[in-house]
């Protein structure tokens, strides 16, 4: 009876092993397939995403990437437009010469009728050297003063300054013209030449100057000796051949002061420039190839010969 328990006990334990092992071996089956299927899972996305790189690089050229960012544009100011006959009160016309020879060639008053008030409107004038000239209407200039460049010395030109109109009467030599308006006395020597006022725009379409290679300079001012401010109208060194033209604005600016380097002592002291300070603004109104006229439109301070000009 012993012997036959114990059989059965010993049958019993081997029954339990190999269930045991039958165990073990399917959990081993188990994780072996999970492996498996995560591995195959990992291939398949590795090979997709390879395949879509692949296509991004050959599409690249094609595709556009969008990202965001701040973007800029410009403001776009509608322009300005002023009728010319707006700048007239302001304007005492003149008119710039390649230097002062042109101007002493120019036709000459060599003598007026004396019944009339000197110079005034309906005056006679003689005037030699007008023939073969077709026009009729005429400008009176006395003359101005020759400009330079203050750095470099260049001769910019030679200034006329507008002191009447008249008209030509007579033909000949001396020709006899009839004063038609004057802001100055007329006297013998004044010079004609053919009016320009036909060649002024009727209006100025008012805008920022282009930027321009160099900065320019108060050269005069009209009705002034060395300083200007608002509504009075100076000569600048610069021109047509900047590329200026009617209608454009300048900044005007003030030399910056040169002071001691307060940090600086004894033998060591050092200077250092102050930037220059923009004090008002002109409007470009005539242009010549290396001069121009303009009208200053704002002022914060007195401005000064010299003082520079740039495009805004």
């Amino acid at each position: 009876m012993m012997l036959r328990n114990l059989h059965e006990i010993t049958s019993f334990f081997a029954c339990l092993t190999r269930y045991a092992q039958t165990l073990t071996r399917l959990k081993e089956e188990v994780i072996s397939y999970t492996f498996l299927r995560a591995g195959f899972g990992m291939m398949t996305l590795l090979l997709i995403s390879c395949m879509a790189y692949a296509g991004t690089t050959n599409d690249r050229s094609n595709t556009v990437k969008l990202k965001p960012k701040v973007r800029e544009s410009k403001i776009i100011k509608p322009m300005t437009t002023l009728s010319f006959e707006t700048l007239r009160p302001f304007i005492k016309m003149s008119v710039i010469l390649e230097d002062k020879k042109q101007f002493l060639n120019a036709p000459t008053v060599i003598a007026e009728d004396k019944n009339r008030i000197e110079g005034g409107p309906g005056t006679v004038l003689y005037v030699l050297g007008t023939q073969c000239r077709e026009e009729s209407a005429y400008g009176i200039y006395r003359a101005g003063r020759s400009y330079n460049h203050p750095c470099t010395g260049e001769k910019l030109g030679f200034e006329a300054i507008s002191i009447g109109t008249a008209e030509l009467n007579m033909p000949g030599n001396p020709a006899v013209f009839e004063v038609v308006t004057a802001t100055e006395s007329i006297e013998v020597g004044s010079r004609l030449l053919p009016s320009f006022a036909s060649s002024l725009p009727s209006t100025l379409t008012i805008h920022p100057a282009k930027p321009l290679a160099e900065e320019g300079f108060i050269l005069s001012v009209r009705d002034g000796i060395n300083q200007a401010g608002r509504n009075q109208v100076v000569v600048i060194s610069l021109g047509q051949r900047e590329g200026l033209v009617a209608g454009d604005t300048l900044d005007i600016m003030q030399n910056g002061r040169k002071i001691v380097d307060p940090t600086s002592k004894g033998w060591r002291k050092c200077f250092v420039q102050l930037p220059d300070i923009r004090i008002g603004s002109l409007l470009v109104f005539q242009t010549y190839e290396k001069l121009s006229l303009g009208l200053i439109l704002e002022s914060t301070e007195i401005i000064n010969l010299l003082d520079k000009v740039k495009s805004p």
